[in-house]
């Protein structure tokens, strides 16, 4: 069975207020980290089975969907980076099962890159059993993921390349001689790992920010292959 999917790493820009991630919430599955309250409320308006757990005291990772899971597991203490984390934005997961899908919405440090590729070998080691598996988060490195990280995609057969060309994240620059007016990089932050699965329909949702920096949604749809 197909199914679409809405993922993203919540900003807390102004442009980026509930208005923006309405519009995109009708999908089968959505899949958050770092949202708060706000989104939350919107997310459980629109799914009849929302699941969510405290990535730190502010956010929460989020897994919601149209169809009643088979099971749902939350991650938090067990993580390599958890304790690490705490003086970042937290990390945690939520895996959940639906027929012979699973899902693993994971957030991860960013500043440490041995702590973030031990959960990621946890995730894909321990927790992934599904043939069929998405396992989808933020791992923010830039230009492109340590070869570390793709030795354990390729130990454990996972497909981390869907968003090698996508623009997930902005950053506004400070004004330059040759940017008089300031500019904006884009960068690839955020990832779709798969198993057993095609992704098709891929998109990030631009929507520019007047300052700092932000995460973009990702939709895209997947099936078996």
């Amino acid at each position: 069975m197909m199914y679409s999917v809405t993922q993203w790493a919540v900003s807390r820009s102004q442009e980026h207020k509930q208005d923006y991630l309405e519009s995109k919430l009708d999908s089968d599955i959505c899949l958050l980290s770092r949202c708060r309250e706000n989104h939350l409320d919107m997310v459980k308006q629109k799914f009849e089975h929302v699941f969510y757990g405290p990535q730190n005291n502010e956010y929460n990772l989020v897994c919601a969907t149209k169809f009643k899971p088979d099971s749902i597991d939350f991650l938090d203490a067990e993580l390599p980076s958890y304790e690490y984390s705490q003086c970042e934005e937290g990390s945690g997961a939520i895996t959940m099962t639906i027929g012979d899908l699973q899902t693993i919405n994971f957030a991860t440090v960013h500043g440490h890159e041995t702590l973030a590729v031990q959960d990621v070998k946890y995730f894909l080691n321990n927790i992934a059993v599904k043939d069929k598996c998405l396992v989808a988060g933020d791992l923010h490195w830039e230009p492109s993921l340590p070869k570390s990280f793709h030795t354990i995609f390729d130990r454990y057969e996972f497909d981390a390349s869907h968003t090698d060309h996508l623009i997930t994240f902005s950053k506004n620059k400070i004004a330059k001689d040759d940017h008089p007016n300031g500019w904006v990089q884009g960068y690839r932050h955020d990832r779709i790992i798969t198993k057993g699965l095609k992704v098709n329909d891929l998109r990030s949702c631009n929507k520019p920010i007047s300052e700092g920096q932000a995460h973009w949604i990702v939709q895209y749809s997947i099936d078996s292959i």
